[in-house]
This record gives C-alpha cells, structure tokens and sequence, in this order.
C-alpha cells in the first residue's frame, strides 16, 4: 500500500476511536506536508474541516499561538528529518472564542517502504488549565519555567531576567483584586510586545515575572530591558488613566547553573526596588562579575 492508502486506513481507525478517548487524534502526512483532523478536534479550535484530503500545514499553523510556532516548526523538521523517532511537545493554541489553550502533542513515526518518515500517528491532550499556562496572563507559568530554564543553561545560550511590578500590593489595597488582575494583563501584554517570538516570558509567581533570551548579545540584552521598563512606565490602562505602573528589573548575562543564574537575577531585581523602575543587569564571565545599573 501507499502512504495515502495508508491514510485513509488510520483515519478510518481514528474516526472510530476518537469519541470514546479524552483527547483528540490525528494523523500527519510528513511528505505531503497535510494534517489529518477529526471532526472533534475542529469544533474546538478554528480548524477547517479536513475530510479525506487533509489540511496544509499553514492551515494548522494558523491556530497555533504566533509566538510557538518556531517551536512546532521545529519539532516538525527534526521529525521529518529522521533526528527524531517522534513528538512530544507542548504549545499553546487559540480556540473558536480565540483563547489560547495549552496543549500536549504526542506522536509516532511510520516510515515507508525505504525507511524515510512518512506519517505521523498521535494524540493531543488539553492541558489543566494552570497546570502549565497561567489562566490570568495567558502566560507559561512556574512549572514551565523551571524547564525552559534548565534547557536554557544546557544550550549555553539563555540568558534571563527577573522583574516585579512596583507597589503592586498598594494597587491592590486601594483599588481592588480586579483591578490588579487588569494591570498583571496589561503588562503581560506590554512585555510580550517588547520581545522576540523566540524569547520566553513566564509569569512566575504573584507580581514577578522572569524572561528567558536566547541567543542575544549582550549590548542587545541591555537595551531590551530597557525597553520593557520604559514600555511599562508610559504604559495607560483606559479604564484607569490615573495608574502608574512600574517595574523593578534584575537581569543576568554569563553561563551558569540555573540555581546560581535565577539567584544573580533575583539578587538585581532587589537591588533595583531599592529605588524602583529601574534596571540592574549582572555581567558574568570567567574571571569576575560586573554589576552595571541603568
């Protein structure tokens, strides 16, 4: 049989399948570059109904949230080019009332007759909401983090920040839990705007945040940061012109442990709240450590 005999034969397993499982299944033609979706997968998310022709890859990226499709497209070539035996990755995508939801791909390889990938056959499960993503912010949360983080250090090429929001508790003393729900979103938004689509931005607990940069020089790493604080400081919620919100950001540069890199940022964030909406950066190398305030 050929691959699209093939095809059909999964799908016609999976149509059967896919109701009585928690998740959703599918199939990915790897040479004709087309996903195979069942009807259960595209009520949930804006999908097109793929029938027995399959969608575009384009089709399916489109509903993958803009900043982790490098992340899919990746996974995808390292797939397609035998480096990988199959995927197991996490993203986030946007359902029919456009909220992004985390989820959890899983997938086999089934290779043609002269060994050369051909198919993918797999799952996607829904991940608990706050499990992963940070149901107030959209964001990756804590748990995330610690991964990105660890991988980060692995590659030798993450370098990251860590930031509060200033007087976030007086926010939420005078104008309510609602209202500091609404100035936690816009400055995840606001951050979000400021950084590359590779960067990682992680809510990780309360009032702070931490950024992950890959692959950035250093003159570029200071003036990012910088223009997260300034895009904060001259940030206006409509609904209240008379807030102002600030950040106090800590940031390390160098090769480390991860233990040892958070604790450097940690460690500058403090030293900026000293005096507030400012940004302390932590050069490390070999031989010393330069601490440089901006």
């Amino acid at each position: 049989m050929d691959i699209r005999e093939d095809l059909n034969i999964y799908m016609q397993i999976i149509r059967l399948l896919d109701e009585s499982v928690n998740g959703y299944l599918y199939a990915c033609d790897l040479q004709d570059d087309r996903m195979y979706f069942t009807d259960k997968i595209c009520r949930r998310f804006a999908l097109p109904f793929s029938g027995e022709q399959g969608i575009p890859f384009k089709e399916w990226e489109a509903v993958i949230y803009d900043r982790d499709v490098k992340l899919i497209k990746d996974d995808m070539e390292a797939v397609r080019s035998g480096k990988r035996n199959g995927c197991d990755i996490e993203c986030r995508m946007i359902d029919r009332e456009g909220n992004r939801v985390g989820v959890h791909w899983r997938a086999t390889v089934h290779a043609d007759k002269s060994g050369k990938p051909a198919v993918l056959l797999g799952s996607m499960d829904e991940l608990v909401l706050g499990q992963r993503i940070d149901s107030l912010t959209g964001l990756w949360n804590y748990d995330k983090c610690t991964e990105d983080l660890e991988s980060a250090v692995l590659k030798e090429e993450g370098y990251f920040i860590v930031f509060g929001i200033d007087n976030f508790k007086h926010i939420n003393d005078n104008y309510g839990h609602d209202v500091g729900d609404i100035v936690l979103q816009n400055i995840a938004r606001t951050v979000l705007s400021s950084v590359r689509k590779t960067d990682a931005v992680i809510r990780y607990g309360g009032d702070e945040f931490v950024i992950i940069f890959f692959s950035i020089p250093a003159d570029i790493f200071e003036k990012k940061l910088e223009r997260i604080r300034r895009s904060v400081d001259i940030l206006i919620i409509d609904d209240r012109p008379e807030l102002h919100m600030s950040v106090s950001i800590g940031g390390v540069y160098g090769i480390g442990t991860t233990k040892e890199l958070f604790k450097a940022a940690d460690n500058m964030m403090y030293q900026s709240k000293v005096t507030k909406n400012q940004v302390t950066i932590c050069f490390l190398d070999e031989n010393k450590d330069i601490t440089d305030n901006i």
